[in-house]
């Protein structure tokens, strides 16, 4: 008997020293034995604050993330099976969760068990106790636990590519410690599909819709959803993307679904109200706090409102998101890793929306229900989305196109987007490379001819410059010349002369020729000048006429309009052909009001 309490003092002696050795163990990353990972979980529940949230950072923290407890945003997470995300951990959840995930027994005292003969055995019993709430949230509060804990920078719910080492691969599940990634197997997909294969598929999925321009809008479409998919591949932010149609039923948010279902397996979308920024906010903040890979605002309508929120803005270009949290004094500023995609009929964005944002430019003579069906049309409904072979199949083609691009040397596509430079050298060229396979160029960068959708007013104004430009900046030879001037005058005569329809906007109500014409014989109307030094024909003074009526402005006109263009066009640069840019730069003090246009960059 002796004997054997000795030997039974021995083992807890053995398991207090394991109990002790454990989180050095397992802070070195060397496999605890199965005695030590057996005992070593035990927390006396009586524990000061401090002491606690020190045991149980010890017995959390490691640097492969095996425990399941990480730190994103600032707050503490684990994994949710119901929602197959990520959630914030609560400290009632964290009473049950440490026993249960990570086998910590709570102990409330040890009581001496004794023989038949009320000796001591040397051996004690265990009586179980339980971590308090109030306790539970401050060892969530203190900054030894968060400290402790690995951090995820973001979540992948499949296998998604990252460059390692100069080598691109996909991740494998689990929490990737060099990126802070946590790839979770939601799906498998075939990663040896040909490229071939990949691209056709691609192409059959969205051959049918309704592109304006095929080179150019599916290849923006193919880019929206390889900006979710390649995500791992650029740091920053990637443009947002808009879907606008001409008419309802043309399958907008079907293609904006796509990249978030393929990536993510949801088909969630928002609504993006006018004059709602307080609403907007507090939206954004839990999205950000949520670090969420994807949000959708579908059929956005403001009548014939540009689409202008600084909020928006911030949230495309923006790399981190400051907020205060409510209820509290703590600022917070998680990162923004997601795309943002936007989907309307026929809507104008503001000019800082616009840069920011890639349009695909959809147009339909008919309603979806009304359109003949191909029979080799993959048609996208509910059942194709809640398919998880549609949905493996969309990721194993994307994988294809980007692993041949890979293949290939990363090629880029040669141009950048302001605030976007990173992502324009990765998503482009991939979209280019995949169009190849047809033989054609596909170009998501390419400039939207439509007129009608997104931000007309700097089109329409970019297009006064370079009409001016044209026809005020050549020689006697026909040559552009390295520097000249523009009056404001000549710019509403190019306005009205041109039918540049924002422009008039500011003309009006004399908007074109006709209606200053019209003021001739009124009082403070227009007068015809005839010309001193020399006699015009009458076809000759007919135009003449009409060249003086097209640069007169009345006194509120001249205001107007020339506030209108120096708004938009001074101390901008401005194509001529491809390559020649100059700059205008507004004459301050000079009447009358006019611009110096000078050569920045010569053609090529």
């Amino acid at each position: 008997m002796r004997n054997e309490g000795a030997a039974l003092e021995a083992s807890d002696r053995a398991k207090e020293f394991a109990r002790a050795v454990a989180p050095v163990a397992e802070a070195m990353g060397v496999p605890v034995p199965e005695i030590i990972a057996a005992e070593a979980p035990e927390i006396m529940e009586d524990l000061p604050p401090d002491e606690m949230a020190a045991r149980v950072a010890d017995l959390m923290k490691s640097k492969d993330g095996r425990h399941g407890l990480f730190v994103r945003n600032s707050a503490i997470i684990a994994w949710d099976e119901e929602a197959e995300d990520f959630a914030e951990m609560k400290p009632t959840r964290l009473r049950t969760w440490l026993p249960r995930m990570r086998g910590v027994v709570f102990v409330r005292k040890r009581v001496p068990q004794k023989d038949n003969e009320g000796n001591n055995t040397g051996r004690f019993m265990t009586i179980k106790g339980a971590l308090n709430r109030d306790l539970a949230q401050c060892v969530l509060d203190s900054d030894v636990l968060k400290t402790s804990l690995p951090k995820i920078t973001a979540f992948h719910p499949v296998r998604l590519p990252v460059i390692q080492d100069g080598e691109m691969k996909l991740l494998k599940a689990g929490y990737d410690q060099a990126s802070g990634i946590y790839t979770h197997s939601g799906i498998e997909f075939d990663e040896n599909l040909p490229f071939e294969d990949g691209a056709h598929h691609l192409y059959r999925c969205f051959r049918t819709y309704g592109w304006r321009n095929e080179g150019r809008d599916m290849a923006i479409h193919l880019a929206a959803m390889l900006s979710v998919f390649c995500r791992g591949l650029y740091t920053g932010k990637a443009p947002a993307f808009a879907y606008v149609a001409n008419i309802q039923s043309s399958g907008k948010t079907t293609l904006a679904w796509c990249g978030p279902w393929a990536v993510f397996g949801r088909r969630k979308t928002l609504p993006l109200l006018q004059d709602q920024d307080a609403r907007l906010q507090e939206t954004l903040n839990s999205l950000a706090l949520a670090g969420v890979g994807s949000t959708v605002f579908d059929n956005i309508n403001w009548g014939n409102a540009e689409v202008k929120s600084e909020l928006l803005d911030q949230w495309i270009s923006n790399e981190e998101w400051d907020f205060r949290k409510l209820q509290g004094n703590v600022m917070l500023s998680p990162k923004l890793t997601g795309v943002t995609f936007m989907t309307g009929n026929n809507i104008k964005l503001s000019t800082d929306l616009q840069r920011r944002t890639l349009i695909c430019d959809l147009w339909n003579p008919l309603a979806a229900a009304d359109r003949p069906r191909d029979a080799s049309m993959l048609l996208m409904d509910s059942a194709f989305f809640e398919s998880k072979e549609q949905r493996a199949m969309m990721l194993a083609s994307m994988w294809a196109v980007v692993k041949e691009w890979d293949r290939s040397g990363r090629v880029a596509w040669g141009r950048e987007l302001d605030s976007f430079e990173v992502w324009s050298r990765v998503v482009p060229g991939i979209v280019k490379h995949a169009g190849a396979v047809f033989g054609r160029v596909w170009d998501c960068m390419a400039e939207n001819t439509n007129e009608n959708v997104g931000d007309k007013s700097s089109r329409d104004y970019k297009r006064l410059a370079e009409v001016a430009m044209t026809e005020f900046g050549r020689d006697e030879h026909g040559a552009m010349r390295d520097t000249f001037e523009v009056t404001v005058q000549q710019l509403a005569g190019v306005a009205r002369r041109h039918a540049i329809e924002e422009c008039q906007f500011a003309l009006y109500p004399e908007k074109d020729i006709e209606s200053v014409l019209d003021t001739e014989h009124k009082a403070n109307g227009w007068r015809y000048e005839e010309p001193k030094s020399f006699v015009l024909g009458d076809e000759a003074a007919e135009g003449e006429r009409r060249r003086q009526a097209a640069q007169w402005l009345t006194p509120t006109s001249r205001s107007k309009f020339g506030n209108a263009v120096k708004a938009a066009l001074n101390e901008r640069h401005f194509k001529v052909g491809d390559a020649a840019l100059f700059m205008w730069l507004h004459r301050a003090g000079v009447t009358p009001a006019r611009y110096a246009v000078t050569l920045v960059k010569a053609k090529a």
